[in-house]
């Protein structure tokens, strides 16, 4: 029952996420066609800072002993730095920061009820890029970055973990003045638990390799202010 429940939160929150993000697609209102040209060509040129507030969800790895531990679902919040490829904000190298304060939590296969470890935060610090499509004042877009997550337990035991991660994810932007805009996203955010490399040599030189993966994602359905400079 109360996996049920959870599994409920987390689609609810993707439902809320795809909403939003689909009403901004929608939303032009009558004027666009006298305005665009001023909202296209500040666009082209601002430097953005946005301030995100969502809902984070998922995030579990199983127990070779048995049951599960799953981080709660809760809310998160970010900002991010957007700076333009060559003067124009359809791309955009981004960094962007985002902080979740959580309770991991144990799962026993046994047992209905969830078990409280430990509080706490998530927090990731990412880099990458944007890349939009205007229509009209809104923007459709991509983004995908790389960079590292830390996940750091309260308390006089556990020690902080940093992983590794990456993110992708979809969105949309709308510009509402000269100086401030909307943008809503959905996101997955992959922190990578284990890797391999590999090196060999041979007559014709060398070659290597790497690979990883995750158990551990989750989901960042969020919201908020573009500031443009």
């Amino acid at each position: 029952m109360h996996r049920d429940h959870r599994m409920s939160r987390t689609r609810l929150g993707s439902l809320i996420g795809l909403t939003v993000i689909g009403a901004i697609l929608l939303w032009h209102d009558t004027g666009i066609a006298q305005t665009e040209g001023t909202y296209y060509e500040h666009s082209r040129r601002g430097i953005e800072l946005t301030a995100l507030y969502g809902y984070q969800f998922g995030g579990q790895v199983d127990l070779t002993s048995g049951g599960e531990v799953q981080m709660s679902d809760d809310a998160a919040f970010g900002f991010i730095l957007g700076v333009p490829i060559n003067g124009d904000a359809a791309t955009q190298v981004e960094l962007s920061y985002s902080h979740q304060a959580t309770t991991l939590n144990h799962q026993d296969y046994y047992q209905l009820d969830e078990t409280p470890l430990f509080d706490m935060s998530v927090d990731y610090f990412q880099v990458g890029g944007s890349r939009g499509v205007r229509r009209g004042k809104a923007m459709p877009f991509g983004f995908g970055t790389i960079g590292a997550a830390m996940f750091n337990p309260k308390g006089s035991d556990p020690d902080a973990e940093w992983r590794f991660a990456i993110t992708l994810g979809v969105g949309a932007k709308y510009y509402m003045s000269e100086r401030m805009g909307l943008r809503a996203q959905f996101g997955l955010l992959i922190p990578m638990q284990w890797s391999s490399g590999s090196l060999w040599c041979g007559s014709g030189g060398c070659a290597g390799g790497v690979s990883g993966g995750t158990t551990f994602g989750q989901g960042n359905v969020s919201g908020g202010l573009i500031f443009l400079f």
